[in-house]
């Protein structure tokens, strides 16, 4: 039996969340607390219609109704299934055509582990170097590199190889005999976003209305999760420039002391052109941990916009309305959290590897 079983479905796994309002983990808490003498009298039973979920006092209770307002957490929910049931059978997928290829070789003394070393894995190692990249890369700071830090690192980086050279080799083998799978996979949950097109809460940071694509993201620019979604918006507008409209849509969270200011100064900027709201979109994400009011009135001068019509704008608070549109929409789509985009519609919450983003805007482009 193999001692490696790998888990090739990393594309799937979230990266980072998001920032959550305060009253929802409240809410959790107080249900999860609380207790009851008594139970209400629920009787579960088979109803001809898979629409219906309930009756009370005569009347039906469709599923359309309870799902309302949970389509995202349901969806979370059968994405987690859906993952666990690829991760097993990949698994089994792996060691089935491990298992064929030794049988080919005709190789006695060639055991399963050997050959996964000799012919998956072949001459990937993690070295000194591959380690201190990685530490530069990802600010980690002096003090705390030591040699245990560096071991964590090789094995990170080791596991990462070990699956990188699964997923190539998989490829390979499954390329002209694909796996057939029987088993559904989970739907997005789909949101009419037409009614806020060309709404004045939306501001663009590439593309046009014309773009075959859409993609709307809901940011909180005081959100650490947020600022992880600049990746993301960026690696998209790499790979596809106006083949896809992007556009931002603040949802500043109450417990964040300059999130409204922050969104704001986006509005403001958006004012004197698109470029401008362009540079302020970046920097304030860019300067999230020094964020103030200070800065962010700074801001204009520090970008080279008009000062005088910046300050007199965050000021006035002139674009009150469209701020107050934009939240209310986000309250309308059930968010209580950031960052969270919509491809067409399809809901993605949180902040996920590129490649998800990928996968699902080639599938919209390809209609």
């Amino acid at each position: 039996m193999m001692k490696m079983a790998p888990n090739i479905t990393t594309k799937t796994k979230l990266i980072a969340s998001f920032c959550v309002l305060a009253s929802v983990i409240v809410a959790v808490i107080l249900l999860s607390t609380s207790s009851a003498k008594s139970k209400p009298n629920y009787l579960f039973k088979k109803h001809a219609s898979s629409e219906i979920y309930a009756l009370v006092n005569g009347k039906e209770i469709k599923g359309s109704e309870v799902d309302s307002g949970i389509e995202a957490d349901l969806f979370d929910l059968e994405q987690k299934i859906f993952d666990l049931r690829m991760e097993k059978l990949q698994a089994i997928v792996f060691r089935e055509l491990v298992q064929t290829s030794v049988e080919k070789k005709n190789n006695a003394l060639l055991d399963e582990d050997e050959f996964f070393v000799k012919f998956i894995l072949k001459e990937r190692s993690v070295s000194s170097q591959d380690i201190e990249e990685f530490i530069k890369e990802n600010n980690i700071p002096e003090a705390s590199v030591n040699n245990e830090m560096k071991e964590r690192v090789r094995k990170y980086l080791d596991d990462g190889n070990r699956r990188e050279a699964v997923t190539q080799w998989l490829a390979e083998k499954t390329k002209k005999s694909p796996v057939e799978i029987y088993f559904k996979r989970p739907k997005r949950p789909w949101f009419n976003m037409e009614n806020n097109q060309g709404s004045s809460s939306s501001l663009i940071l590439e593309g046009s209305s014309n773009a075959k694509v859409s993609v709307v993201v809901f940011v909180d620019y005081q959100c650490s999760f947020s600022a992880k979604a600049v990746r993301v918006i960026k690696d998209i507008r790499d790979r596809y420039g106006k083949k896809v409209q992007l556009l931002i849509q603040n949802y500043p969270l109450p417990f964040h002391q300059y999130a409204k200011e922050a969104a704001m100064a986006s509005f403001c900027a958006n004012e004197q052109g698109s470029e401008e709201f362009e540079k302020m979109f970046f920097y304030l994400f860019k300067k999230q941990s020094e964020l103030s009011r200070e800065l962010i009135k700074g801001a204009g001068e520090s970008l080279g916009l008009k000062e005088s019509m910046y300050e007199e704008c965050l000021l006035q608070k002139r674009f009150s309305k469209e701020l107050a549109q934009s939240i209310a929409f986000g309250e309308k789509l059930g968010i209580k959290a950031t960052p969270v985009f919509f491809v067409n519609g399809q809901m993605i919450r949180g902040v996920y590897a590129s490649d998800l983003f990928f996968d699902v805007i080639n599938e919209e482009l390809s209609k």
